[in-house]
């Protein structure tokens, strides 16, 4: 053994004497003694091919033995990537996953789907395994450090997935950190980044210009005074709002950790810290997180290991979404609508707002300066988690592994907000110099989860006489979780109608009156499971599991349930007539059928009914009292159990060339549905209850090709994926043929898929007076010449039978909110010290709806989005002179406000796109020189994350529609915080 400077010690018997030197990884060198007194000795690294192994749920299996659909992760493409959380580094990098950031909020992870919705109204995310820990947080996960991660393995079928039995309905994230390595020398890795992040692009609106002309079209549309404002540009003082509400944010990481052995120990240790500003003003999050995993050889049949992660972070979000005229929230809509020929500041520093700082304007008095909401609003989210495992494993006999581990999960939330009197209030006038005290608002909250896993498993492995190949598991496991919540809020009554009479004391705490509440829930599970994999020489290859679930989150009489697969493969390459195939290194045929369930289906309690409360009056006169009495709130469903899913799955893997890897599935999955089903009132009780009522089907095509290109001096390594996803509601015993609204615009009816658009479709102008006399028009609103014009093709009988009015049944069906297939690129290329990798996805065939701009179209009172403005229909309503015919999407200035805001098609976009998901260039020091300098290496990096999106969306990033997802709102851009771009410089330093 050699002291941390690599100096040692050895007493050789004899100048004949040969030293043996060698270390995992690298080449064995054998040097004489002869008459040497010291031996300096650079051992090289050695290229040996290593089988790879593939974590499955449970255990790990040789590639060449798995029989189902496993998708890993490489995790050093995902270190790379500049990203918030750990989650967004998944873009583009396999089949079968798609993820949607909808919101752009520092810190807020994706959400992601496996295979498609297999739900109405439960969860459709995934299960997450960390290390053996199975939780539903899928922030725990989004909080992991990339530089931690050893691999990541997506369990995609429901036979790779129905081991985890009733909580693996919607496929399974299976993540191994890194540990030290037995029998290395300590490595210390330091990890610094730092960059900015901005806007993606901006929302093209009018410029003082363009919005005065359309104001002074408007006004004399509407047979309105002239107002001076608006002709004289010496009064403006011209605004880019946007470029106010926006920033380019900083954002700084550091990560040090140390890896190795000592004697029979094994230890890992880390720590990291990430600050990541917003790009909308006041936002943040801020992160610090830390690892400890040790393990060591009791002795050669006992190991025993810990490890203990916190993770604490501070977030304050900003609420982006809603109308521009609330007073609280809807910053986004405020931005892009409010005049662009205002200060942000007023000359004494107030906010400049239109109600307390013009006159004779006649603009929407109802809007409000964006930056009085974000800078005076305060809502602040500190969290505190901790994921702590013990374990000890056995070995008892050879081939058999005992294996006994303990998981605590905490989540220990504060959340404090409060709004002060500067914001603007109900009067639209509060600020810094004239405080409202209506404004002020004020919650607090805190809350507390625990968890803990108990998990017994026994492996056996054996192989008799060299040809069978046999690997046997047992388990039994146990979990409980518990969530308890308070809160405090304001409240007013007729002593005290305003909450705050002052802003001295700025939490809830400080208003004159408040309540509180609280929740405490708690959900216990245990399972008994078993697994065999055989191998037949490796070729022929069988594996089945079997798993009882129960759970207290269901009725009694379905408390417990059955989770079986089975899976089969064939290694044609291992038979005697293929082995002369030399272009053919891999031919794989693999097919599988499993059930696995899903126990997101709303809370803990569903299965029975809460009590309810009425009033009830006794006695006459004045002797009458009133008596609280209880009642059933509605029926228990003794029989409700966890959505079920079954899915087959049948798939092909082949190696060509020795370079070229396709990997080929097609699935069919089938989910059953947790529904409120209506029943009849006269029961006097409720008048729906809670079962399994509805099937869903998913069914798809996944590729994924894979090839080191070139392979000389210069490399590159580049891989290809693309997913086909088929929704259907197949049934639904709700005795309806729908799900949701039939009026709204994201509808779901049996037989189609979850996720239809429906909309109004527009066909032109009401150009003369006769049209407008005699033509179909919006609900009979009052159309005008210039106002647009919708089909009118339905009544409530027969669909392409014109009524003569247009309401919600000429809404049509447009398309869906999900695409057609989505598909993603990677690429990773070096020549002598240089590396360039990017990764590059996207999708085809959804729609987004645009929703969040229809709050600003021509109104004339309120700035607008160009796209719906700059063509819009020009004309002389008196004359009938048409200046301008329009662009079939530009109403004439100051129309119709309720024509304005109709659902129609021209809000709804294509959500195709192809992203620049993230580029990195880096420079890796020579060895030789990062040596002298007392480096081990030394790599200098520049990044770049949602560089550049090729779509046809006018608004800020494609992500923020949702594209999917809901099967009320999915495909929805409502004014989600933006996805922004990132780019970062790093340096990563091994000692």
């Amino acid at each position: 053994m050699t002291d941390v400077n690599g100096r040692y010690t050895i007493n050789a018997p004899n100048r004949d004497a040969v030293l043996s030197f060698s270390f995992m990884g690298y080449a064995t060198q054998e040097i004489p003694v002869g008459d040497r007194t010291g031996i300096d000795i650079t051992l090289i690294e050695e290229a040996s091919e290593i089988e790879e192994v593939v974590v499955i749920g449970y255990g790990s299996l040789p590639k060449r033995s798995v029989t189902t659909a496993i998708s890993s992760v490489d995790a050093e493409n995902i270190k790379e990537m500049p990203v918030g959380t750990l989650a967004e580094s998944l873009y583009g990098q396999t089949s079968g996953i798609y993820l949607v950031q909808g919101d752009g909020q520092p810190g807020s992870a994706p959400s992601i789907r496996i295979r498609g919705t297999g739900s109405l109204t439960a969860s459709s995310e995934p299960l997450f395994v960390i290390d053996g820990y199975p939780t539903n947080d899928a922030q725990i996960f989004a909080n992991l450090s990339a530089e931690n991660i050893e691999s990541i393995q997506i369990l995609k079928d429901a036979a790779s997935s129905a081991i985890y039995g009733s909580r693996a309905g919607n496929g399974v994230i299976m993540v191994t950190t890194k540990k030290g390595s037995k029998g290395g020398f300590p490595v210390i890795n330091f990890n610094a980044t730092a960059g900015f992040q901005q806007p993606q692009r901006y929302i093209d609106v009018l410029n003082a210009a363009e919005f005065a002309q359309m104001v002074k079209e408007a006004r004399e549309y509407r047979n309105m005074p002239v107002v001076p404002f608006f002709d004289d540009p010496s009064q403006w003082v011209e605004t880019n709002w946007q470029k106010e509400y926006f920033r380019t944010a900083p954002l700084q990481r550091y990560e040090l950790s140390a890896r190795g052995a000592a004697e029979k120990i094994n230890y890992s240790a880390s720590l990291n810290y990430s600050d990541q500003q917003g790009i909308v003003l006041n936002s943040y999050n801020k992160r610090i997180g830390a690892r400890l995993q040790i393990d060591t050889d009791l002795s050669k049949y006992v190991t025993v290991g810990a490890n203990f992660a916190p993770t604490w972070t501070q977030q304050r979000r900003q609420t982006t979404t809603g109308g521009n005229t609330s007073y609280t929230d809807g910053t986004i809509a405020d931005a892009i609508t409010y005049p662009p020929f205002f200060p942000a500041y007023a000359p004494n520093g107030d906010y400049f707002q239109i109600q307390q700082h013009t006159s004779g304007t006649d603009l929407n008095s109802e809007l409000t300066n964006p930056l009085s909401k974000l800078l005076e609003t305060n809502n602040d989210y500190t969290t505190l988690r901790t994921l702590s495992q013990a374990f000890i494993n056995i070995r008892p006999v050879k081939g058999l592994v005992i294996k006994t581990e303990f998981n605590l999960s905490t989540t220990n939330q504060k959340r404090e907000f409060y709004r002060s009197a500067n914001a603007p209030g109900t009067s639209r006038k509060g600020n810094k110099s004239t405080p409202d005290m209506t404004a002020i608002g004020a919650e607090r909250s805190s809350s507390f989860d625990y968890g803990w896993h108990w998990s017994n498993t026994a492996t056996y492995n054996h192989v008799f006489n060299n040809i069978h190949s046999l690997t046997a598991m047992i388990a039994y496991d146990v979990s409980y979780e518990t969530a308890f919540n308070v809160r405090q809020l304001t409240r007013t009554d007729a002593s005290y109608p305003i909450a705050f009479g002052n802003d001295l004391i700025k939490n809830v705490t400080g208003a004159y009156l408040y309540n509180g509440a609280s929740t405490n829930t708690e959900y216990v599970s245990d399972a008994v499971l078993g697994r065999v994999n055989y191998d037949y020489m490796s070729k022929y290859l069988l594996s089945g599991s079997i798993r009882q679930d129960r759970s207290s989150k269901f009725g009694p009489s379905k408390r417990a349930g059955i989770f079986w697969s089975t899976s089969a493969g064939w290694n044609i390459t291992e038979e005697s007539f293929a082995k002369s195939i030399d272009w053919l290194t891999i031919a794989k045929l693999r097919a599988s059928y499993g059930v696995n369930g899903n126990d997101r289906i709303g809370g803990n309690y569903v299965w029975t009914s809460s009590m309810s409360t009425a009033n009830y009056a006794f006695g006459s006169g004045s002797a009458v009292n009133s008596v609280t009495g209880y009642y059933p709130g509605g029926y228990s469903n003794t029989y409700l159990s966890w959505e079920k899913n079954t899915q087959f799955d049948a798939g092909i893997e082949l190696g060509l060339f020795k370079r070229l890897t396709v990997i080929v599935d097609w699935y069919n999955r089938l989910s059953d549905a947790v529904l409120a089903v209506t029943i009849p009132n006269l029961n006097g009780k409720a008048t729906s209850v809670t079962m399994n009522a509805g099937e869903i089907r998913n069914r798809g095509v996944e590729i994924e090709v894979n090839a080191p290109i070139i392979d000389k001096a210069f490399k590159w390594r580049a891989g290809f994926n693309m997913s086909f996803n088929r929704n259907k509601l197949l049934s639904l015993a709700t005795g309806n043929d729908y799900y949701g609204s039939v009026t709204g615009n994201v509808r779901n009816y049996v037989g189609r898929a979850l996720g239809d658009m429906y909309f109004y479709q527009t066909i032109g102008y009401f150009n003369t007076p006769d049209e407008v006399r005699t033509l179909p028009r919006l609900n009979g609103s009052a159309g005008d010449i210039g106002d647009l014009r919708f089909l009118d093709w339905n009544n409530t009988q027969n669909e392409g039978t014109p009524d003569g009015t247009v309401n919600s049944w000429d809404m049509k069906n447009i398309g869906n909110n999900m695409p057609k297939f989505n598909y993603g690129f990677t690429s990773r290329m070096s020549y002598k010290n240089f590396d360039f990798s990017f990764v590059l996805d996207g999708q085809v065939g959804g729609l987004v709806y645009w929703q969040a701009y229809a709050y600003a179209l021509n109104r004339h009172m309120e700035n607008t989005v160009a796209y719906y403005s700059r063509d819009r229909w020009r004309g002389n309503r008196a004359t009938g002179e048409i200046y301008s015919p329009g662009d079939k999407k530009s109403a004439v200035a100051g129309g119709n406000t309720t024509v304005a805001l109709a659902a129609a098609d021209r809000y709804v976009f294509k959500s195709d796109y192809l992203k620049i998901r993230n580029i990195a260039l880096g420079y890796t020091l020579p060895r030789s020189f990062a040596n002298k300098i007392g480096l081990k290496s030394c790599r200098v990096n520049v990044n770049a994350q949602n560089l550049w999106s090729f779509d046809e969306f006018p608004g800020y990033s494609i992500e923020a529609g949702g594209m999917g997802g809901s099967t009320s709102t999915g495909g929805t851009a409502a004014g989600q915080y933006p996805v922004p771009r990132t780019i970062t410089f790093g340096a990563n330093i091994s000692f």
